[in-house]
């Protein structure tokens, strides 16, 4: 995964009302954590995190960041950790970076991406979804931003545990294998149809059965 640049500024602990400034002129206020260095605050422009976070590598993506007033070779490897939202607007509120080494293990949760459509999907079936992402470890610059998960030999009643999933290259699955990824169901609708199908042909064979009876006794 390549790692991509992103300018940001250091600021001042400030007020509510202060960061709610911050953030009408475009500006996110953010922390960096790292495990040597004291917690730096910053201000990132909101936009250029957004363009990041919708690349290919997505919340897990590796960015350079690069201080204003520092020299360009002084740049902080990070990725995001956490992001504050507004509770209505859903708007960006904080984002927290973690500093990482690119020649350490770290760990990430990676979303799946289903490729094909099953022979169970084709066959009249739905997909029932377990999870939606998995929890990996890795070297940073091999993190992949999705990881691609073939369901096109999925049939009717079949199940799709953590455990059928190869992993990328240097990549470590660590979510529980035994955990359900998704499974291809039969509509309640189509059951509850078939039900009711049955039912009726039982009755009509019973009714059918009574009146041979009644048939019986008269001809007696």
């Amino acid at each position: 995964m390549e790692v991509i640049p992103l300018k940001v500024q250091k600021r001042e602990r400030g007020s509510r009302g202060q960061l709610n400034k911050m953030r009408n002129q475009g500006l996110l206020p953010a922390v960096l954590y790292g495990k040597q260095k004291d917690d730096l605050l910053l201000s990132v422009p909101v936009k250029d995190l957004q363009t990041i976070l919708h690349s290919e590598g997505g919340l897990n993506s590796i960015i350079a960041l690069q201080l204003e007033g520092q020299a360009s070779e002084d740049k902080h490897t990070v990725v995001v950790r956490d992001i504050q939202r507004d509770p209505i607007t859903r708007s960006f509120n904080h984002v927290d970076f973690q500093q990482i080494n690119m020649n350490e293990v770290i760990s990430a949760e990676l979303p799946i991406h289903f490729v094909g459509e099953s022979v169970g999907v084709n066959a009249g079936g739905v997909i029932q979804h377990g999870i939606r992402s998995l929890q990996v470890e890795g070297m940073p610059a091999q993190l992949p931003g999705r990881i691609d998960v073939d369901i096109t030999q999925l049939d009717l009643h079949d199940k799709l545990f953590v455990r059928d999933i190869q992993a990328p290259e240097g990549i470590e699955i660590t979510s529980d294998p035994e955990q359900v990824v998704l499974s291809i169901v039969v509509p309640r609708a189509v059951i509850e149809k078939e039900e009711v199908t049955e039912t009726t042909e039982a009755t009509a064979d019973e009714e059918r059965t009574d009146g041979a009876k009644e048939e019986e006794k008269e001809g007696e």
